[in-house]
Order: structure tokens, then C-alpha cells, then sequence
């Protein structure tokens, strides 16, 4: 199972509860029926706000996406402005260890999400294993194409989703380029997007593919397979992935687990999170 890291997911589904437990908590503390605490939400504002704003927030949280972290943000921004100003009008309908609370809350969940291990993992899509597929160590010489000029290169790793470049002439990030390479005895022009580099001895390059059709992928997924049968090296972004229950053993074992580790992979010069 290709889990996202189980912090995060925990933060995101106790983000999605919210207004269910917040609700039952108001009724307890007002000794009021909870039905008679639905119909004091008047206007479709005030029911959107409350059943709504903190589930978005923990979706988003899920999603881990860069887009995740401005939501993230406005609606515990929003919660705390809101909180402070039902205080500052009623200081009875909040009591003050409520509010210490939240504002302890508050601060904690943005604090988290301003962890660099954090951060990476929203804003950095090299980093999530459960978006990526296996990678397949297989030296395949090729050509690249870019604007008027070509020149060869060498594929030193190949996915679905795209391959590691090494040549010797120097390539931008973003640059979009066609690679030319044969498998399966098929011969594929892939358009490419550089996404990542790195300098060694010779450039490399982290290239996604931007346009694949229907019949090349289908040729990729036969060579890779053919591979996968011939025992050839690969790295499975899987195996990064944990369950919850083994996530919680090394955390209780470890104390380790609720901030993502980030390591170095070897051949393809890209990072990856793990938890441990």
C-alpha cells in the first residue's frame, strides 16, 4: 500500500472531524440538545463555516499538494481571528481555558507545517512515493531533441511517469525537450519536462514525461514489466510506505515517526521522505 505519511493523514482526518466533535463538545458545555444547537446556526454563513472550514483545511492536508498550504493557513488564520472576536463581544460563551486552548492548537499546527521535512513534502514532488512508480536501473542510449539541435544521451533509469537523463551538453530546469529511445524493439519520441538536476561527472537530469500516448505507454509498461521479470534492479517508491500499525510501533518503539525523514536516493540523485 502506497500510504502518505501517517502524521499528516492523522492531522488531515482530525481536521475533517472537527466540526462533529467540536459540535457534541459546545452541546455538553452549553447542557443544551444538540438539536437545539443546529437551529441556532441562522444563516447558511454560519453552517458552512462550522460544518465546512475545518474539513476543507484537513483535505487539503491530505491532498499534499503546494496549493495545500495556503488553505491550510487562511483557515486557521480565519479560525483564529473569529475565536478572538466571539471572545472580545462574549467573554461568557468562550471560557478562557478554551481559548488558551485553541490559540495552543493553533500555533502548534502551524508550527508543524513550517517544519522543513514538512514543507518538502507538499512543495516538493520528487518526494512522494505514493505519486510515483517503480524505477528501473537500465542503461537505454538515446537522443535528444531540443529546438533545431540533437545530441545523444544516455537513460541510466526508466518509469512510467519519466527517466534520469545523463549527456554532456547542459539542460535548464523546464526545459522541454523530445527524447528518442527504442524498447521492445519500438522506437518512442516522448516529449519531456526537466524537473530536477544535478552535477557530477556528467549532467543528470530528472526528466517527467509530458505527453504520452495511449500506445507508447502501453509499450513502456511491457518493456518495464519484461524487466521486472528479468530480476533488474529497481527501486519500488513503495517501499518506502508503512502501515498505520507498523508507523505506530516504530513510534512508540523509537519516539521517532511524527516529523518525515528525508534521505538521498542513490542512482537517481532524487530525495524521498520517509517516517522512520
Amino acid at each position: 500500500m502506497k500510504s502518505r505519511p501517517w502524521p499528516i493523514l492523522l492531522f488531515g482526518f482530525l481536521h475533517v472531524l472537527n466540526p462533529f466533535y467540536s459540535f457534541f463538545v459546545l452541546a455538553w458545555f452549553s447542557k443544551d440538545d444538540p438539536l437545539i444547537m443546529f437551529a441556532r446556526f441562522q444563516t447558511i454563513g454560519q453552517i458552512l463555516e462550522f460544518w465546512c472550514l475545518f474539513p476543507i483545511a484537513g483535505l487539503a492536508m491530505i491532498a499534499m499538494r503546494s496549493w495545500s498550504y495556503p488553505v491550510i493557513f487562511a483557515v486557521w488564520g480565519y479560525n483564529f481571528y473569529t475565536t478572538f472576536q466571539a471572545w472580545s463581544q462574549n467573554p461568557e460563551s468562550v471560557p478562557g481555558w478554551a481559548l488558551v486552548l485553541n490559540y495552543v492548537l493553533s500555533v502548534g499546527v502551524i508550527t508543524y507545517f513550517l517544519v522543513p521535512n514538512v514543507k518538502a513534502v507538499y512543495y516538493n514532488p520528487r518526494l512522494r512515493w505514493w505519486d510515483q512508480k517503480p524505477r528501473f536501473f537500465f542503461e537505454i542510449p538515446c537522443e535528444v531533441e531540443i529546438g533545431e539541435s540533437r545530441f545523444q544521451g544516455v537513460i541510466l533509469d526508466l518509469s512510467e511517469g519519466g527517466v534520469f537523463l545523463a549527456c554532456e551538453r547542459a539542460l535548464e530546469l523546464n526545459d522541454l525537450i523530445t527524447l528518442h529511445f527504442e524498447v521492445a524493439g519500438k522506437d518512442l519520441a516522448l516529449s519531456s519536462e526537466v524537473v530536477h538536476k544535478t552535477q557530477d561527472q556528467r549532467a543528470g537530469y530528472g526528466m517527467r514525461f509530458a505527453k504520452v500516448s495511449g500506445e507508447q505507454l502501453s509499450a513502456l509498461r511491457g518493456f518495464l514489466e519484461k524487466l521486472r521479470s528479468e530480476g533488474i534492479s529497481h527501486r519500488d517508491e513503495a517501499a518506502e510506505s508503512h502501515t498505520f500499525w507498523k508507523w505506530m510501533k516504530h513510534l512508540f518503539s523509537t519516539g521517532r515517526g511524527i516529523i518525515p525523514e528525508i534521505k538521498v536516493a542513490d542512482r537517481s540523485r532524487s530525495s524521498s521522505v520517509k517516517e522512520l
